[in-house]
């Protein structure tokens, strides 16, 4: 997850009153298989919800990564 500086892109808006400024927005890059990615914006009432999404991700990570390790060691 970042932030990402969003420049206009819409025709019109390139003359808003902070033209050309663009704006800060949360961005999560999701990667799949074969090198393609996609990214979300995020509203900022979402970041918390994500955060923690993606702490538990990454503990399921590591506990799966340790149960796969210790299997195959016993094997050899």
């Amino acid at each position: 997850m970042m932030w990402k500086l969003e420049k206009p892109s819409v025709p019109g808006e390139e003359n808003s009153p902070r033209r050309g400024e663009g704006h800060l927005l949360w961005v999560l890059t999701v990667g799949y298989p074969g090198g393609k990615t996609r990214q979300l914006s995020l509203h900022p009432n979402q970041i918390p919800q994500v955060r923690k999404a993606l702490d538990h991700y990454g503990q399921c990570k590591r506990n799966l990564e340790a149960i796969a390790n210790s299997t195959s060691s016993c094997r050899a």
